[in-house]
């Protein structure tokens, strides 16, 4: 658990899945990223689902919600989802929380594995997964969302947040501060309003980069995933946010990093390089 400003903040994992390895690392050569990170017969490579969850009092808001228990069973086995034991509902049990308690969910972007535990289906018939709260998203991803590109068309599943927003939980995130003490970062180069937060704080605020940084592995400006829509403007974004995180001192935290929780980072003598890594948290 880590305090930031007004938060107490817990890394949340939400179960494994995993991802053609030349797919998360775009262009990047396999000779190079294989020296961090291992891949199945498949050429796949392991990832996690790392959400958060911030606490003030009463409030306890959820930044996304993983892979959820929706995904139908052939998209399981060609992603390898695994989250029977390292799941939501497990992670929040553990630190005495019940899905009743979240007060409100802030979702990054409307992805499956970011999306998919907003709902839960019971025969058919789909409901909020923590009822008593309210959801959030970025205005310019659901339109997106709604009417994506063929190249992440697969990526977006209505059935995942449609329902939701029909019935009015699902409600639209602006830039200006509706949470105090978290700074709403929206960019563009993964995917259209996609949403990072800092967690304000004076000594060392917490920043949740969502697919804008996925991993550890992700700081060198140009490893990129091929799953990013615009690569240049992408390219930009994380140069001016690893600037502010080298300047500010920010902990980031990865979303799907399998091994490296969160670190900090510095400057190196070509790319930003990574300072601190943690592992548990």
């Amino acid at each position: 658990m880590l305090l930031a400003g007004q938060y107490k903040v817990n890394i949340l994992n939400t179960g494994w899945f995993a991802m053609d390895g030349g797919a998360v690392f775009g262009v990047i050569p396999k000779v190079l990223w294989n020296k961090h990170v291992d891949c199945d017969n498949k050429n796949r490579v392991q990832m996690s689902c790392n959400c958060l969850l911030l606490e003030k009092g009463s409030q306890k808001i959820l930044i996304d919600t993983g892979i959820g228990t929706n995904l139908q069973e052939k998209l399981k086995k060609i992603y390898k989802v695994e989250n029977d034991i390292d799941n939501l509902n497990n992670s929040l049990s553990n630190l005495g929380i019940t899905k009743n308690d979240i007060t409100d969910v802030i979702i990054t972007h409307l992805h499956f594995d970011h999306s998919g535990g907003m709902i839960t289906y019971h025969d058919g018939i789909s409901r909020p997964t923590f009822p008593n709260a309210n959801y959030y998203v970025s205005k310019k991803n659901y339109n997106w969302a709604i009417d994506p590109c063929k190249i992440d068309l697969a990526s977006y599943m209505k059935r995942n947040f449609l329902p939701l927003f029909q019935s009015g939980k699902l409600q639209f995130l602006s830039d200006q501060n509706k949470f105090e003490g978290i700074e709403i970062i929206q960019s563009n180069g993964h995917t259209p309003g996609l949403i990072s937060i800092v967690i304000q704080d004076l000594k060392q605020p917490i920043f949740y980069c969502s697919d804008m940084i996925p991993s550890s592995f992700h700081i060198p400006t140009p490893w990129i995933s091929s799953f990013d829509l615009f690569p240049l403007a992408l390219i930009k974004e994380k140069d001016k946010f690893l600037q502010r995180a080298v300047e500010e001192n920010w902990l980031i935290v990865f979303p799907h990093d399998p091994k490296n929780k969160a670190a900090t980072i510095d400057y190196g003598s070509k790319y930003f390089r990574l300072k601190e890594v943690f592992t548990t948290i």
